[in-house]
């Protein structure tokens, strides 16, 4: 029995471990490629799912944790990836992303790792308690959608993250390569954004209509019908604006 009295309560995730003189079991992954993310450095220089690393540089890559280890310390450079592809090696060039975490800088190629089936835990709930978590994963991300659109408007992200038609489109063709549950997973985030898109408080839209219901109820009688062409007008050129900005972004990453 472990005595864990003098366990501190705030403890850092991943530290209970070493506070206990122990390290978890992490199965070795091999470097091999098995999503690569959308408009990454990876995608840029070609990288394919089941695409095996060898070597880079001239540095054999062992497993995924050599991997991890030889681009992070090597943000914003190019590099020479030696992979194997269909049982034939060839040369990548790539060129890294660069990325601040906990305050340093690190390089990123834009890929996660093939895991093994046998290493993979599936959870699988009965109706109801699926229903239930399907519940709060929508609303978890409903919010998300709307702390990113708070960002925006404060300019804490960049509006560089809009995307348009057609990069949900390539969106979607990576999700549909993924699986049927990655693809559903993908129509469900877009119809939750498309949703809470439509409740914003912008007329001619849904969110709208229910601002000038809220007037009417706050002043008792229904907003004239010059108030509402003017808020009809805004509404249709702040939407003309948010798809140029969006058509631009998708036009711009295509360019670049």
């Amino acid at each position: 029995m472990l005595d864990l009295s003098d366990l501190e309560g705030d403890m850092e995730p991943g530290a209970l471990f070493d506070s206990l003189g122990m390290k978890p079991h992490r199965p070795r992954l091999l470097a091999v490629v098995g999503e690569v993310v959308p408009d990454s450095a990876a995608e840029r220089a070609g990288l394919q799912p089941g695409d095996r690393i060898e070597s880079i540089d001239g540095t054999p890559i062992e497993d995924w944790t050599a991997l991890v280890e030889y681009v992070s310390a090597r943000p914003d450079q190019d590099m020479q990836l030696l992979i194997q592809r269909d049982g034939a090696g060839q040369y990548v060039t790539l060129h890294t992303e660069s990325r601040e975490v906990e305050g340093r800088t690190i390089g990123r190629m834009g890929i996660g790792p093939r895991i093994p089936e046998q290493d993979l835990v599936r959870y699988r709930y009965p109706l109801f308690q699926a229903v239930g978590k399907a519940l709060a994963q929508t609303r978890d991300s409903t919010l998300l959608t709307l702390k990113m659109f708070g960002k925006i408007l404060t300019g804490s992200v960049s509006i560089k993250n809009l995307s348009g038609p057609i990069k949900i489109a390539e969106y979607a063709g990576y999700s549909a390569t993924a699986g049927l549950a990655r693809f559903m997973d993908f129509l469900a985030i877009v119809s939750i954004s498309l949703g809470v898109l439509n409740l914003l408080p912008i007329p001619i839209l849904d969110g709208g209509h229910l601002m000038y219901y809220l007037v009417e109820i706050i002043k008792g009688r229904p907003v004239s019908d010059a108030a509402m062409e003017i808020g009809q007008r805004i509404g249709i050129a702040l939407l003309i604006l948010l798809m140029v900005i969006a058509f631009y972004n998708d036009i711009a990453s295509l360019i670049n």
